[in-house]
């Protein structure tokens, strides 16, 4: 075996790289982000009470969101609007309510719970 020095190419030692002496910078404190805007509200459009046939009656608040808030009783549902031919509607797949002009039905499932609703008056929005 050749010793290292006898071949006939160059040998280097490897070194590791000298530390910078000058201080690494630091980010300046970042100033806080701003506050985001809390998600607006949706305003609302109408509240409304129906009375409707068997002497049933529910509330409906109407929001800028395109979503209702119908209140039966103690059982408060939000309802998205969907695609409607004539009037509006709101569903969350089981329950909808239909309307058109001042009267309306709620439908759960493929059975109509509260049948010819009309607006009896406006509701103080609660919420």
């Amino acid at each position: 075996m050749l010793p290292l020095g006898s071949l006939p190419f160059r040998t280097r030692a490897l070194s590791q790289p000298e530390p910078d002496p000058s201080p690494t910078p630091q980010p300046a404190p970042s100033e806080p982000a701003p506050a985001k805007p809390a998600s607006a509200q949706p305003k609302v459009i109408n509240s409304v009470r129906y009375k409707c046939d068997a002497g049933k009656s529910f509330d409906a608040v109407y929001y800028s969101n395109q979503t209702v808030k119908a209140t039966f009783g103690s059982k408060v549902i939000t309802l998205p609007q969907v695609e409607s031919g004539s009037g509006i509607r709101y569903s969350n797949g089981s329950v909808t309510l239909h309307g058109k002009g001042d009267t309306a039905f709620v439908e759960v499932g493929d059975r109509v719970l509260f049948d010819n609703c009309v607006v009896s008056g406006s509701v103080p929005a609660l919420w």
